[in-house]
């Protein structure tokens, strides 16, 4: 992976870049502060990447009810087919009052692109490196019949969303960056010790392997972000990756990005005790006949 990083670091800064995040950005993360006391159980999940039946699926296997709170640690968008859907599905679910999300680096995709922080020619390089078209953006076309092939065909595109898609845009760019309650804190990616109020947005929003970093949080921290596979080199497990040392809880379960995708959760409950771990894939199952090797 580190080997991979430096041989493209252009091409992923680029791609940091064009999915709102600059690396150099000193904004101070926005913080909303929550509080479980009314709901019986937590449900937290992470990184569902444009699976809108993925989520479905979730939901009703987990039985998720008004008595639940259900926590999105970021990363709706991108990558799945199906973000434009999943959006407004998670939109009408945060209507009800009991669902709350934090922002991932996919999810603030439009951010820079309309405070013109980057060009219509970056852009069209995201769209087109887009595999199968699996860009909110490509959908957002698809449904207003627009095309996006050159930078004119974008620029158009660019005055189009604005103006069309005016509630999801807010509801984008009204995300907490953090989720804080008595408990747990919640963020996409992970946070440095100190002052939660000062904390650098780009690090909340891209820091890699932070399961793995050494400061021990007095409070859980619950992150996605960084497919938990990538900490395993023995074997492939994508199930949350809990480090009690460091007091951090890893979610991210590769879903739309992992050829063993799976969309993780956790259930919690008012006193932040882990009730229950598990996992929702559409995947094919097997019976093994015999007894495997361990």
């Amino acid at each position: 992976i580190q080997k991979q990083y430096k041989n493209n670091a252009k091409t992923i800064q680029k791609q940091y870049k064009l999915q709102g995040v600059s690396l150099l950005d000193k904004q101070y993360a926005k913080v909303k502060y929550i509080d479980f006391a009314e709901y019986e159980r937590i449900i937290v999940l992470s990184d569902i990447h444009g699976d809108y039946d993925g989520f479905c699926g979730l939901l009703e296997q987990v039985r998720f009810a008004k008595k639940d709170a259900l926590i999105i640690v970021g990363d709706i968008l991108e990558k799945g087919n199906q973000s434009l859907k999943l959006l407004r599905a998670v939109m009408q679910y945060m209507e009800n009052g009991n669902v709350f999300m934090a922002a991932g680096n996919n999810d603030i995709i439009f951010s820079q692109w309309y405070e013109d922080d980057i060009t219509e020619e970056e852009v069209l390089w995201y769209v087109n490196s887009r595999k199968n078209n699996n860009s909110v953006l490509i959908e957002m076309a698809n449904e207003l019949q627009m095309e996006y092939k050159t930078a004119e065909e974008i620029r158009a595109l660019k005055i189009a969303i604005k103006t069309a898609f005016q509630k999801e845009l807010q509801f984008l760019q009204e995300l907490p960056d953090i989720l804080e309650s008595p408990i747990v804190t919640f963020v996409h990616a992970g946070i440095q010790p100190g002052d939660l109020n000062k904390q650098p947005y780009s690090y909340c929003l891209t820091a890699p392997a932070f399961a793995d970093q050494t400061h021990r949080f007095e409070k859980t921290v619950i992150v996605g972000h960084w497919p938990v596979s990538n900490y395993r080199d023995d074997i492939i497990n994508a199930n949350p990756y809990i480090n009690e040392k460091t007091n951090v809880i890893s979610m991210d379960g590769g879903n739309s990005m992992k050829l063993w995708r799976q969309i993780n959760y956790l259930i919690l409950n008012k006193d932040g005790n882990i009730l229950q771990t598990g996992y929702y894939d559409n995947l094919p199952k097997v019976r093994a006949l015999e007894n495997q090797a361990e």
